[in-house]
């Protein structure tokens, strides 16, 4: 149901100067820290199978405990980014995060473009 079937999550975190992908799976909980190098290759991939990139700040809120309930792709990463709202599918996940400041980085939709990963190199922006 939707079009969004899995969200993740990925940061730069400059004090080491290394990336950190987020994926919660129904098979486990996966959490890689990655070079720029495997970085770029990663997100590069998810470019080019159509994701939609979304940058979002955390907020910092405080959850709920009944947002624990079902804890799957969707809820973890609410919980990551510290916001708040109903979404219980990706593409709700998607509109919550766009509403709330979220600024797309690529149109998978409507673009081509495999080199959004590229920029990965001098770190975030």
């Amino acid at each position: 149901m939707g079009h969004f079937k899995h969200v993740s999550a990925f940061v730069y975190v400059p004090e080491f100067d290394v990336w950190q992908f987020f994926d919660a799976e129904y098979s486990g909980f996966r959490n890689i820290i990655a070079t720029h190098e495997a970085a770029r290759k990663q997100i590069g991939h998810y470019v080019e199978c159509g994701c939609e990139i979304v940058k979002f700040s955390r907020t910092g809120a405080k959850m709920g405990a009944s947002s624990r309930a079902g804890f799957y792709c969707v809820t973890a990463v609410k919980h990551l980014l510290g916001v708040r709202g109903r979404a219980l599918r990706p593409d709700g996940l998607y509109r919550l995060l766009l509403a709330n400041g979220g600024q797309l980085v690529n149109d998978a939709a409507s673009s081509s473009r495999s080199d959004v990963g590229a920029g990965t190199g001098a770190g975030a922006e």
